[in-house]
């Protein structure tokens, strides 16, 4: 099994949910979205993957966020189809800030600051819609 893992920055990396991502049989394939000399003008040439090359894709956090695409400029389009062709395909997405922004903008939706400082693990639940 294969995990697409999208770290946007040199800071960030997959942490403990990729040693359980390991643990459980996935082998990492990780893209480096902007390197650290690059840090203060994103804006850079990514070529991402096809979602559907992987079993689970996980989008990593960074210090711009999803809706400022005038300051990443050039690839956060591309970024945006990924999960939403991950979604259409059945391709699992679990993204981690930044990671969960790109996703809710590619779906319609939002992400927002949560009402109370969260770290570390957390029960999450969902409100399927039909």
């Amino acid at each position: 099994m294969r995990a697409l893992i999208i770290r946007h920055d040199h800071v960030s990396h997959a942490g403990y949910v990729g040693a359980r991502l390991a643990e459980r049989g996935f082998v990492p394939y990780e893209v480096a979205v902007v390197p650290a000399q690059r840090f203060h003008s994103p804006d850079v040439r990514v070529a991402f993957p096809h979602p559907t090359d992987f079993d689970v894709v996980m989008s990593l956090g960074a210090p711009w966020s999803a809706y400022d695409t005038e300051a990443i400029g050039t690839w956060i389009g591309d970024e945006l189809a990924l999960p939403a062709e991950a979604v259409r395909a059945d391709v699992p997405v679990l993204g981690i800030c930044f990671g969960a922004q790109a996703p809710a903008a590619a779906l319609g939706g939002t992400a927002e600051p949560a009402p109370r400082f969260e770290h570390g693990w957390h029960a999450v639940s969902s409100h399927e819609r039909t």
